[in-house]
């Protein structure tokens, strides 16, 4: 296991019900620190009404208290509960999420062997919700290139290697993942003996570093970017309207020293791409008070919401027992995993009209086949509406 060495003082974002945050400074701070965060999470399982989200970031939170006190067995197994956690209750965010810090954490105790299954699944979650392009694309590949190469599996990591530079070159200069990506390039080209290929990467690879998303944050900002009053405004797309779409979306926004965003990448889908393009477009003409450290401008990365919320048209009311979905499909509450998302209007005479599939991981004869099912449901009143759908195939 490798060595950790601790900074001199280090802002830990902690969990459940105590304080919103601490400063620790040695070894012992961080064992009393899990010992207390670990209490309250035992508590928060044995309470139902407990937000499953919040349990999720305590899992996150403790694990890495876990790593800094030097507890591998402990920190593996807050990840695997977290994975556990987040496919029982948690969105194909969570999920993604959940799993690439297992992969982390099972690197960092010496057990890369059992991290080749979950950096697998986090990739595919991620290619599936985000593209082949992207910022948590890049970072499951560069999970999955490590787990490889501490196995010495450099056949297995080379065309990962190759996507990710793909993917790192289409990603705005400087962003954390496409940081990370780079360092994960150099170690992989050192073990196979390529030095020269080493110094290219090193060449390119962004000068400013980000740690955006960690729970760990060396040397914050003394203060973060705050946006310009009535410079970041969204406009709600006519095609949303149309179908009276609805969701929240989240970007990692990259706000330059002079206050000007120079990248937004989507870290959370609303469920609908119209409105996950229109978020992210009107997040890139936001404007900053820019982040300050030690009196100076400084470029930081930060997360950023919005949710949109339509008026109109109103949302149709389904009729009891009028969709029989048969043995394939089960629908599930809007916003939560589904192998088929399909929006459509509603009619004078309460009949479904012009359905458009927005995603589907299913083949195409069963997406044909929920078109077919969902033209027999009957509502109450003429509107707009959706289906989220489990594909059991």
């Amino acid at each position: 296991m490798p060595s950790i060495r601790l900074p001199p003082a280090v802002l830990v974002a902690t969990c459940c019900q105590f304080a919103d945050a601490v400063v620790i400074t040695d070894t012992a701070g961080y064992v009393a620190a899990l010992e207390r965060g670990s209490q309250e999470i035992k508590r928060a399982e044995g309470d139902p009404a407990y937000p499953a989200w919040k349990l999720l970031r305590s899992y996150s939170s403790v694990m890495s208290m876990a790593t800094l006190a030097g507890r591998p067995a402990q920190a593996v197994e807050l990840g695997r509960r977290q994975v556990v956690l987040a496919e029982r209750k948690g969105n194909v965010s969570d999920r993604n999420s959940a799993l690439r810090e297992l992969v982390e954490v099972l690197l960092w105790s010496g057990a890369a062997a059992e991290a080749v299954e979950p950096g697998r699944r986090a990739l595919a979650l991620s290619e599936l919700e985000y593209g082949l392009a992207g910022p948590r694309t890049l970072l499951n590949l560069g999970n999955l290139v490590k787990v490889y190469v501490a196995l010495g599996r450099l056949d297995d990591a080379a065309p990962l290697m190759r996507q990710g530079l793909q993917v790192a070159d289409d990603i705005p200069a400087p962003a954390y993942a496409k940081s990370e990506f780079y360092d994960v390039a150099v170690s992989y080209y050192r073990a196979r003996g390529e030095t020269a290929a080493a110094e290219k990467v090193l060449a390119n690879a962004p000068k400013e570093r980000h740690a955006f998303g960690s729970t760990l944050v060396l040397d914050p900002p003394s203060r973060m970017p705050v946006p310009v009053d009535g410079a970041c405004k969204q406009v709600y797309p006519d095609e949303a309207k149309a179908y009276g779409l609805e969701g929240e979306v989240q970007a990692d926004i990259h706000v330059a020293r002079d206050g000007a965003v120079k990248g937004v990448a989507l870290s959370r889908s609303s469920g609908w791409a119209v409105l996950d393009k229109a978020a992210v477009a009107g997040f890139a003409k936001c404007r900053f008070v820019p982040a300050e450290r030690d009196g100076l401008r400084v470029a930081e990365s930060m997360a950023m919401k919005h949710r949109w919320v339509s008026e109109r048209p109103a949302r149709a009311i389904l009729i009891p027992g009028t969709c029989a979905w048969g043995e394939s499909f089960v629908a599930v509450d809007a916003g939560r995993p589904a192998a088929i998302r399909i929006r459509f209007k509603v009619g004078a005479k309460g009949k479904v009209a012009e359905p458009v599939i927005e995603y589907s991981q299913a083949p195409d004869r069963v997406s044909a086949q929920a078109l077919r099912l969902l033209k027999a449901c009957r509502y109450k009143a003429a509107g707009a509406g959706s289906a989220w759908l489990d594909w059991k195939g």
